[in-house]
């Protein structure tokens, strides 16, 4: 009977020992069937901010170039009316009519109070935005000289209240006493 139960028992610790080494490799299989799907969605997550950064720096290029477009045609259209006005200027004086001569003074006058007028017009704008933000850069250093106004005079309060002196020690004191 002792055999008997010996068999049995060691096939129970076959078993046993069997059913925990299965275990042990499908926790291995899980842990790295876990630890490649981290990998690669590290992996995932690398290739897009590189993609995005790709695609970034390509529109940039993209915006840079048409701005840069943009403007050469905007300079191309500023000379070629500049250049034109001055040819409608000199066409007019070459005319021996006085008549021509009187218009093509008026209109060079005329060009030239238009330019002078935009000038003035471009030095405003920018005298007016100085202004402004010197304005805006007064009231903000008025308003930072008011709060610590406010401050000193409620810490010197607070050490009168106190009998407190001027120290710096005295003043954590009042401090320390006054916000607990």
């Amino acid at each position: 009977m002792q055999a008997v139960v010996r068999g049995r028992d060691g096939r129970q610790r076959a078993r046993r020992a069997k059913a925990e080494f299965h275990n042990r490799s499908r926790a291995a299989t899980v842990l790295q069937r876990n630890f490649r799907r981290v990998l690669a969605n590290l992996y995932i997550a690398r290739m897009q901010f590189a993609a995005v950064r790709v695609q970034s720096l390509g529109r940039g290029f993209l915006a840079r170039t048409l701005l840069m477009r943009c403007v050469a045609a905007a300079v191309r259209i500023q000379s070629l009316g500049r250049g034109h006005a001055g040819r409608l200027v000199v066409r007019a004086l070459r005319v021996r009519n006085f008549l021509a001569l009187w218009a093509a003074a008026g209109q060079a006058c005329a060009i030239l109070a238009r330019v002078r007028f935009r000038r003035r017009r471009a030095k405003a704008a920018s005298l007016l935005t100085r202004l402004a933000r010197g304005f805006v850069a007064r009231m903000q250093t008025r308003r930072m000289q008011q709060r610590r106004e406010a401050a000193r005079l409620f810490i010197v309060d607070a050490m009168k209240r106190n009998g407190i002196g001027s120290s710096v020690q005295a003043q954590a004191a009042t401090l320390e006493a006054e916000l607990g």
